[in-house]
C-alpha cells in the first residue's frame, strides 16, 4: 500500500524590521577577547558558545568578528537576550571589547540580571588597574589614536568597575574549566527572558504532528537562523543527532539501508541544489510510517519542487522564479533606480567583498576597476540602504546580498561573476561564457579539490580579479592569464613561475601563498601600480625576481620560503617599500646590506631565518622602526647598529650564538623595547645601554647575567624588567648594591625560576618601592621576608608553583596587594586561610580569594571583623 507523503513548508524568510534591518533576537550574546588574541581564554569562549548552541539558543559571538564587525555587533547587542562578558587583561587593552562592554551596559540600563560577568583567571580589582594604565598609555599617544577611541573610555572605567558588582559573576579557575562551563550555561537557562520554543518552533511543531502516521516533509525556508530553530527542534524531540551524514551518497546508502524499517526524523539541512534532495529522498517506500524529514534551504524554488515527490516530477530541470520575494528585495532596496556604474559597484560588494572591510580599501579596489568617483557612489548605495557605512567600514545585510547575488546569477549565459564552484565549472566549458567574466572569487573550504583545463584561461580576456584555492589545473600548454588583472591571489598555485606574457599594467596585488614557485619571473618585467607580493610558504622558491620595474612595492612577504637563498639586489631600489617579511627562511644566510636603508622602510623581519651574520650599514636609516632578529645564529652586531637611531624595538630573543652588544647600542635613541630573553653566550649588558632614555622594557631572561644591570640606574623610563631564569641567586641583592638611596622608576619585575630562596631577598628593598608587579613564580621561598612591606605601591604579587611556601610563616604583606596569585602554592594555602587572615587582618579577601576556595566561608565566621568587605563578597558571588 503507498505511504501517505505530506509537504508543509514554512516560510522563515526575515520581515524587515522597523527598528533594524539585522535579525530581530538572539538568545546570548558573548563578549570576548576571543580569537584574535589567540589565548586560552578564546577557547573558553568558543567552547561556551559550542555548548550554548548544542542546547539550542542562538548565540552571536562578537570575539570571531572582532573589529571589522562594528555594526553588526551594535545591532547584535540592541537584538540580544543575554549576555556573556569574558574578562580578561587582554579585554581590558582592546578599544573593540571595551566599547562592546560600553554598548552591553548601556543596552541594559539598570537590569543587570541579563548580563552574567566571567572573570577568567583574573580578578576585577586587579583589571580595573590594567585598565586605568591603559587609559594613560592612550592618553600618552593621544596624536596617533583617534579622539572617538579616547572618549570611549572614561565610560567603560565606569561601566567595568560596575561590572564586578553584577548579580551573575563568575570567577573561572583552570582546575574547574568544564564544570564552570556548565555553570554559566545553568545561569543563562535560569533566566527569565530565555523562553524555550520560539514562535517558529511551533509552527514547526504543528507542521510536524508527530501523533499522525503518514511520512511528512517539512520545508523551512530562511535568509537566517534556520539552524538555530533546527538544534532547538532536535533538543525538543530527543536532544541529539544519532547519525551524521558526511555526504549525499553516503545519505543514500544510510537512509535506504539501515533506517528503512525504523521511525526516524532526518534534518536535511542547507540544501541548496536539487539533486541532493533526490539523492537523499527519491521514494518514499525508503521511510517508514510516522517518519519527518525536514529540509531547510534559502532556495524557497527547491521547496515547491519537493511538493511533488510522490509523482517523480525531479526530472524537470526547471527552477520556477520567486517573483514575488525577487520584487519585495528590489522595492525594498531601490536597486532598479540606480545608474549603471553605481548597479555594478553594488554587484561587486554583493559578490566579492567581506563585511567590514574598511571604506578606504573598497575605494581602492574599486577604483583599480575602473569606475569614477567610488566614494560618492558608495554613499549613494548607503542613502539606497543597499549597503551601511558606519566607523568607516562597509557592511551589506545578507538579505540584500543574497538579492544582488540572485541578479546576477539569473544571466546565466554572460555570468559576469562568479564565487561557486559550481557555476565555475558550469562556466568554465562554456567558451563564449568566459569572455564576459571580470571576477572569480572561489575560496570555499571544500575538500575536493577542484580540477581545471589549463586553455580556458585564455578565453577570460576580461578578468579584473581572480582569488583561488584547493584548484589544480591540468593541460602541458602554458597558463594565459588575462592582463587586465587587478588582484591575483591563488593559494596552492600549481606553477613554477608565472606566464612568460602575463603582464598586467593595472595589477594591484599578487598573493601566491603555497606556490609551487621556483621563480616568480624571468628577467625583467614591469607592474607599475604593483603594491604587495605575497609567496609565504612557497616551499620551492630558491631566489626572488629582478624589481627593477616594480617602483611601487609596499610590502613584501616571503616567510617560510625555505629553500629561499638569493634576494635580488633590485630590492634596494624601492622607495616606497615599508615591510620585508623573511621569517623561518632557514637557507637565507646574507641579504642586500642597503635594504635596511631603504627610504621607506619601517619593518624588518629576519625571525629564525639562516642569517649567520649582520651587515655593516653603511648611513643612517630614515623609517627602520621595528627589526626582529629572533632565533638567527648572529654572534654579534657591527659597530655601525646604532646608525638605527629610529628603531623602537629590537628583537633578539633566542640568538644563542650572540656574545655581545656593541657600545654604539647608546646611539639609538627611539629604542623603547629591548628583548634578549633567552640569549644564553650573553654575560654582559654595555653600560652605554644607559644612555638610551625612551627604553621602557627590557628583557635578559635566560641570559648569562649574573647581576642587575649597572645601566638600570640611568633608564629613568624603563617600567618593565624581566630577570627570568637567570642563574645567579644575587640578582635580588645587586639592585640594592647598585641604587643604594636611590629608587629605581621599575614598576613591573619578573624574578621568576631565579633558583631564589629566602634569604636572597634583601632586607633593604625601598630601591623597588615603586614597583606594582612582582614575579617570584617558580622559586624555593619557604616564608617570603618582612621586607616586602617596603613595596609599598605592590598590586600584584605572583608564587605560581612555589611549592615550599608555608602559609604559617607568611609575613605581613604590603597593604596595597590586590592580587596574590599561586598555580600550584594554593593548596597550602587554602588548608591554611586562617593563619594567612591572621597574619594578613589589613588585606582585602578579595586578594587571597584565588588562592583559597575555603575563603568564602571563613569570611562568613569572621564577617563581624572584616566588616563591609563581606557585602562586596556577597555581591561578587
Amino acid at each position: 500500500m503507498k505511504k501517505n507523503v505530506h509537504l508543509k513548508l514554512l516560510n522563515k524568510t526575515m520581515e524587515p524590521s522597523s527598528t533594524s534591518s539585522f535579525p530581530k533576537t538572539y538568545d546570548v550574546f558573548i563578549s570576548s577577547r576571543g580569537g584574535s588574541s589567540g589565548g586560552d581564554d578564546s577557547k573558553f569562549a568558543s567552547e561556551l558558545a559550542k555548548e550554548l548552541s548544542n542546547i539550542g539558543l542562538r548565540t552571536y559571538e562578537g570575539f570571531k568578528l572582532g573589529g571589522d564587525s562594528q555594526i553588526m555587533q551594535e545591532e547584535a547587542i540592541k537584538n540580544s537576550r543575554h549576555f556573556i562578558v569574558v574578562l580578561t587583561k587582554d579585554y581590558v587593552t582592546s578599544i573593540r571589547c571595551l566599547r562592546e562592554l560600553s554598548r552591553i551596559m548601556e543596552s541594559r540600563g539598570e537590569d543587570y540580571e541579563e548580563v552574567i560577568t566571567v572573570f577568567y583567571k583574573d580578578h576585577p580589582s586587579c583589571l580595573v588597574k590594567e585598565l586605568e594604565d591603559f587609559g594613560k598609555r592612550l592618553e600618552d599617544h593621544k596624536k596617533e589614536v583617534k579622539q572617538k577611541l579616547l572618549m570611549e573610555l572614561p565610560r567603560c572605567t565606569l561601566l567595568w568597575k560596575d561590572s564586578a558588582n553584577l548579580p551573575k559573576t563568575i570567577f573561572v579557575e583552570e582546575k574547574r574549566y568544564h564544570q564552570q562551563v556548565n555553570e554559566i550555561i545553568n545561569k543563562v537557562k535560569e533566566s527569565s527572558t530565555i523562553v524555550g520554543i520560539s514562535p517558529q518552533l511551533h509552527q514547526v511543531d504543528d507542521l510536524l504532528d508527530l501523533d499522525s502516521n503518514d511520512v511528512r516533509f517539512i520545508g523551512i525556508v530562511g535568509m537566517g537562523g534556520i539552524v538555530s530553530v533546527q538544534k532547538k527542534l532536535l533538543l525538543r524531540l530527543g536532544g541529539k543527532l544519532d547519525k551524521v551524514i558526511k555526504n549525499e551518497d553516503h545519505g543514500a546508502k544510510l537512509i535506504k539501508k539501515c533506517l528503512r524499517n525504523k521511525k526516524f526524523l532526518i534534518v536535511l539541512d542547507g540544501v541548496d541544489e536539487r539533486r541532493q534532495i533526490k539523492k537523499l529522498a527519491r521514494s518514499p517506500d525508503w521511510f517508514n510510517p510516522g517518519s519527518r524529514i525536514i529540509v531547510t534551504t534559502r532556495n524557497r524554488n527547491l521547496c515547491y519542487n519537493v511538493e511533488f515527490l510522490d509523482h517523480d516530477a525531479f526530472g524537470e530541470d526547471h527552477e520556477p522564479p520567486d517573483e514575488n520575494f525577487r520584487d519585495l528585495a528590489e522595492e525594498m532596496t531601490s536597486y532598479n533606480g540606480l545608474d549603471d556604474d553605481s548597479q555594478q559597484i553594488f554587484l561587486d560588494l554583493a559578490c566579492f567583498f567581506n563585511n567590514g572591510m574598511s571604506v578606504d580599501r573598497v575605494i581602492e579596489i574599486l577604483e583599480s576597476f575602473g569606475y569614477k568617483s567610488s566614494h560618492k557612489k558608495l554613499h549613494l548605495l548607503a542613502e539606497r540602504n543597499l549597503i551601511q557605512i558606519s566607523y568607516d567600514m562597509v557592511q551589506m545585510h545578507t538579505l540584500v546580498r543574497c538579492m544582488g547575488r540572485g541578479n546576477v546569477r539569473r544571466k546565466r549565459e554572460t555570468q559576469t561573476r562568479i564565487w561557486l564552484r559550481k557555476d565555475l565549472r558550469r562556466v568554465y566549458h562554456e567558451e563564449s561564457g568566459l569572455k564576459h567574466v571580470h571576477g572569480i572569487v572561489v575560496v570555499d573550504m571544500e575538500d575536493e579539490e577542484l580540477e581545471l583545463e589549463a586553455k580556458p584561461f585564455a578565453y577570460m580576456t576580461e578578468l579584473k580579479l581572480l582569488e583561488m584555492n584547493n584548484v589544480k589545473v591540468d593541460g602541458n600548454i602554458e597558463l594565459q592569464l588575462s592582463n587586465k588583472l587587478r588582484f591575483l591571489n591563488w593559494n596552492g598555485y600549481p606553477f613554477k613561475h608565472l606566464p612568460s606574457n602575463f603582464e598586467p599594467q593595472s595589477l594591484l596585488e599578487l598573493h601566491l601563498r603555497n606556490s609551487n614557485l621556483m621563480r616568480l619571473w624571468e628577467g625583467k618585467k614591469e607592474f607599475i601600480w604593483l603594491k604587495e607580493i605575497d609567496v609565504s610558504g612557497s616551499e620551492n622558491l630558491d631566489e626572488t625576481p629582478d624589481f627593477s620595474n616594480v617602483p611601487n612595492l609596499q610590502r613584501l612577504i616571503l616567510r617560510n620560503c625555505g629553500r629561499l637563498c638569493v634576494v635580488h639586489p633590485s630590492i634596494t631600489t624601492l622607495n616606497h617599500l615599508v615591510l620585508v617579511d623573511m621569517a623561518n627562511c632557514l637557507n637565507l644566510k646574507i641579504f642586500p646590506s642597503k635594504l635596511i636603508t631603504c627610504k621607506r622602510l619601517q619593518t624588518l623581519i629576519l625571525s629564525n631565518s639562516g642569517l649567520e651574520c649582520f651587515p655593516e650599514i653603511e648611513k643612517p636609516t630614515k623609517s627602520l622602526t621595528e627589526l626582529h632578529l629572533d632565533g638567527t645564529l648572529i654572534q654579534d652586531l657591527p659597530l655601525s647598529f646604532g646608525l638605527l637611531t629610529h628603531l623602537t624595538l629590537l628583537n633578539l630573543r633566542d640568538c644563542t650564538q650572540l656574545c655581545s652588544l656593541p657600545r654604539s647600542i647608546r646611539k639609538l635613541i627611539s629604542l623603547q623595547t629591548l628583548n634578549l630573553n633567552g640569549c644564553k653566550k650573553l654575560h654582559q649588558i654595555p653600560f652605554t645601554l644607559g644612555a638610551i632614555q625612551s627604553l621602557t622594557m627590557l628583557d635578559i631572561g635566560g641570559t648569562s647575567v649574573d647581576q642587575a644591570p649597572y645601566a638600570i640606574t640611568s633608564l629613568m623610563n624603563l617600567e618593565t624588567l624581566n630577570c627570568e631564569r637567570l642563574s645567579s641567586r644575587n640578582i635580588w641583592h645587586s639592585f640594592s648594591a647598585l641604587c643604594g638611596n636611590d629608587v629605581l622608576p621599575l614598576k613591573d619585575l619578573n624574578l621568576s625560576d631565579c633558583n631564589l630562596e629566602d634569604e636572597d631577598i634583601p632586607d633593604d628593598i625601598k630601591c623597588l618601592s615603586l614597583l606594582e608587579i612582582l614575579d617570584l613564580s617558580k622559586n624555593s621561598f619557604v616564608k617570603l621576608k618582612e621586607s616586602l612591606t617596603q613595596l609599598v605601591n605592590l598590586k600584584a604579587l605572583y608564587l605560581n608553583d612555589c611549592i615550599n611556601i608555608q602559609p604559617q610563616l607568611l609575613p605581613k604583606l604590603p597593604t596595597t596587594l590586590q592580587y596574590v596569585g599561586g598555580q600550584n602554592s594554593q593548596d597550602n594555602i587554602s588548608q591554611n586561610v586562617e593563619v594567612v587572615m591572621e597574619a594578613n587582618q589589613h588585606l582585602n579577601h578579595q586578594v587571597l580569594q584565588r588562592w583559597s576556595p575555603k575563603l568564602k566561608k571563613f569570611m562568613r565566621l569572621k564577617k563581624k571583623r572584616i566588616g563591609d568587605a563581606h557585602l562586596l563578597f556577597s555581591s561578587l558571588l
